[in-house]
């Protein structure tokens, strides 16, 4: 009886996953969004404020609502997708994910205003940003299956070194504070003028109601709307193009009677005397969103890279090459609302008169298609906006753990390896970014300028990071990575300066352009200075490879902790797997592969161990950690090793890994692992 009364509290097609203990367990807080939905309706049929608010709460409260609470680190830093996974969920997840956190708001916003500038064109010239796609998705699909990086810091940290990580973090850090400001601003621009109260409020509204969901789930909250959303935005664009094509055939006599030939928003041509495919015509824009999206931008965004280390390295490759190809294609069509914009200016003296309309700005474009299409024009924006706001603080609560494991140990922490603190770090830096992220609202920046601006100053990231797919594990290249990344920095930094205050850097003589068009003098900035980081680090990848790493004694120092840095190529990242597998007792399973790895590195009964042999210290992470330590430290049973009193212990290097030097291994004269003698600080070695 007591069986049936439980199977009556579940959803019949659910079973006990869906039983209402553990609707209640995994999303506790249900009966709060209940209580809020009831006050929001409440307080909105007693104000009557605009029916665009009844939108951003409803979908506000559903997200919230749906949201699961992440109780382990699995969930909240990987959304439950592990590094095997192969399944047809998580190829969903990740494609759905991947596609509609790059469709920010800022960058329909900006493709939408490139169309009224360059019709169909400005749109392509957009997209070739999401060349990135591509490019992030198979540089690290080598990296994890060649070498077993489980993320770009960790890679560039074993490689390069902790000053090149730092800088590494600091960037994608900046990139990150850029995210919220930039989208928040462009869904504010639906409920108000700028600096208005129901300007700001939409903008903090906009910022919070993903930063709730996400604090509760991670990552896993964030995929899960993700896949949600994609599927809303796409059905939404396909019906506001239909109203567009609709009125578009009211325009048929006035666009004859102005002589122009193309008379339907795809093909509108805002600037009949220049023709398309030329410098002039946008074609400068597109040659630059190509290059940054190849060679800067894709390594640039943690909301791009972070999604490559889920799953299964092809399954990845899959979902990103699907989502990648299906958000170019989308910003693409996004771009015909703004030439439809600049369309109904040009030919309806209704809206001649109205600036914001012919340069395409979508909130001002969809008022022309009456009040249900603004409406729909706006949950748009308002899930483009969320997802990539979503998707944000989960890569801030990732980059929080990594970084508090590098600032300790100077090897930025596995996610895999990640506890409870990591966690709270995490949320706590949620709330940290979304603060200061609001922030620039106050001096209403240009959302244009945090894509191109942005991909300027890290023309120099592309280079070192995609010669991490080649470059030798046991050789050491710092100087590479730091002298490409800082010239591309210095002259990004040069190229904003000067068109910030032209007072004091002029630059607008034609040397520093490239043709005549809008963007000549980015696209001139964006080929020197990819050249010369190009450049700056073939030369010092030269110098570092043939002459320091065998001549000069850190370097040498530095390749002899290369070999355990990282985990070998043919088995990356089966810690996760590992950290994850629970007995029914609680206690960790012991992996098949680790204890391959502890038979295959032990020494031989009347042998010295491997790292001794190898006439250098072995080295251990200062907190304990295991994951950068050879695997015969980990839970071996042998009689073979003893520890042994310390060498001099190694200058600290700034370029080093942090790492402590710990007694070499020689040949024991008695059993001590048998006896669960604590050896090297590890505690008992069976335990």
């Amino acid at each position: 009886m007591k069986g049936q009364d439980q199977e009556a509290l579940s959803v019949s097609s659910g079973g006990s996953r869906y039983s209402l203990k553990n609707i209640m367990t995994t999303m506790p807080q249900l009966p709060d969004c209940l209580l809020l939905l009831i006050v929001f309706e409440i307080v909105y049929a007693t104000v009557k404020p605009d029916v665009q608010w009844q939108w951003m709460g409803l979908y506000g409260v559903i997200l919230l609502a749906i949201s699961t609470y992440a109780r382990t680190p699995l969930d909240f830093f990987k959304g439950g997708i592990t590094d095997k996974a192969e399944d047809k969920r998580s190829f969903v997840l990740l494609s759905g994910s991947a596609f509609i956190s790059w469709i920010f708001a800022k960058s329909i916003q900006n493709s939408s205003k490139l169309g009224a500038r360059f019709g169909f064109m400005g749109g392509v010239a957009y997209s070739t940003w999401y060349l990135s796609f591509s490019s992030a998705a198979i540089v690290i699909y080598f990296l994890r299956t060649r070498h077993g990086y489980a993320s770009l810091p960790e890679a560039i940290n074993a490689r390069f070194g902790a000053l090149a990580c730092i800088s590494f973090i600091m960037a994608i850090t900046y990139r990150l504070y850029q995210e919220i400001w930039s989208n928040s601003t462009v869904v504010a621009s639906f409920y108000g003028e700028y600096g208005t109260v129901e300007w700001w409020m939409a903008a903090i509204l906009s910022t919070i109601i993903p930063l709730g969901y996400v604090t509760l789930g991670g990552m896993r909250s964030s995929l899960t709307s993700d896949a949600l959303q994609a599927v809303m935005a796409i059905i939404l664009l396909v019906v506001v193009l239909g109203a567009i094509g609709t009125k578009v055939t009211t325009l048929q006599d006035e666009c004859k009677a102005a002589g122009r030939s193309a008379c339907n928003a795809a093909n509108w041509d805002a600037n009949p005397t220049i023709d398309t495919w030329t410098l002039e015509g946008g074609l400068d824009l597109v040659i630059v969103g190509a290059m940054q999206g190849m060679f800067s931008y894709a390594f640039f965004d943690p909301v791009l890279t972070d999604r490559c280390f889920l799953a299964e390295p092809k399954t990845m490759l899959r979902a990103f090459t699907f989502g990648g190809t299906c958000a170019a294609i989308f910003i693409m069509l996004f771009s015909i609302i703004g030439s439809y914009g600049n369309m109904i200016a040009t030919l309806h003296p209704d809206w001649a008169d109205h600036p914001n309309v012919a340069n395409g700005t979508p909130a001002d474009v969809a008022r022309t298609l009456g009040t249900p299409v603004f409406s729909i024009a706006n949950i748009i924006f308002l899930t483009t906006s969320i997802s990539t706001l979503d998707s944000t603080f989960a890569s801030t609560a990732k980059l929080a753990a990594e970084v508090t494991s590098f600032a300790q140990t100077w090897v930025p922490q596995r996610l895999a390896e990640c506890t409870e603190t990591q966690m709270a770090m995490g949320r706590f830096a949620m709330r940290l970014i979304a603060l200061f992220g609001t922030l620039p609202l106050l001096q209403a920046p240009d959302e244009l300028d945090a894509t191109t601006v942005s991909g300027t100053v890290v023309m120099g990231l592309g280079p070192p990071v995609i010669a991490l797919i080649w470059l030798p594990r046991d050789k050491f290249y710092p100087i590479s990575f730091l002298s490409s990344f800082w010239i591309g920095v210095a002259l990004g930094v040069v190229y904003q300066v000067s068109g910030q205050h032209p007072d004091q850097l002029d630059m607008s003589s034609d040397y520093y352009k490239v043709g005549k068009g809008s963007y000549a003098k980015l696209l001139w900035f964006n080929l020197v200075g990819s050249s010369s980081a190009v450049g700056a680090f073939l030369l010092s990848f030269l110098v570092e490879h043939f002459y320091c790493n065998e001549h000069i004694s850190w370097y040498k120092d530095r390749k002899v902790l290369s070999g355990f840095d990282v985990p070998a190529a043919a088995s990356p990242e089966t810690s996760e797997t590992n950290s994850t597998a629970e007995t029914p007792t609680g206690k960790a399973k012991d992996s098949t592969r680790e204890l391959e790895d502890v038979a295959a590195m032990l020494p031989a009964p009347g042998q010295t161990s491997v790292v001794a042999s190898a006439g250098f210290p072995a080295y251990m992470p200062p907190n304990g950690s295991t994951r950068d330590y050879p695997s015969q430290m980990q839970g071996a049973n042998n009689n073979n090793m003893m520890p042994v009193p310390a060498p001099t212990p190694m200058p600290f290097n700034p370029y080093d890994q942090g790492f402590m030097p710990m007694p070499m291994m020689q040949q024991p004269q008695q059993p001590f692992f048998n006896q669960g003698m604590p050896v090297m600080g590890m505690g008992p070695m069976n335990a």
